[in-house]
């Protein structure tokens, strides 16, 4: 099961890579593909790239905004519930004072 674990990980790790660099290809030419993967792999800071992720889900292959964003940023599928549990606890802290 680890291994089937592993396999999709770097599966969904190579789509997005591949999204990222469709998308950056198609919104900023060759040269915003080089400037992405530099900042991507030379810096670790991959803002462009997750940029370049939405735009080749949205714009290239057609996808709606809500599957751009999923495929892009997946951790806000985490993140998002985490955030509304914590504004529910803040608000019924302040209901029983």
């Amino acid at each position: 099961m680890f291994q089937i674990g592993c396999i999709l990980f770097a599966a969904i790790g190579i789509v997005q890579l591949v999204l990222g660099v469709m998308g950056l290809q198609h919104e900023f030419g060759g040269w915003g593909v080089i400037v992405g993967l530099a900042a991507a792999f030379g810096f670790r800071f991959m803002l462009p790239l997750t940029v370049g992720t939405y735009f080749g889900a949205v714009e290239v292959l057609g996808w709606p905004w809500w599957g751009g964003v999923l495929i892009a940023a997946p951790g806000l599928l985490l993140i998002i519930p985490s955030l509304l549990a914590h504004v529910t606890e803040i608000l019924s802290s302040m209901v029983r004072r």
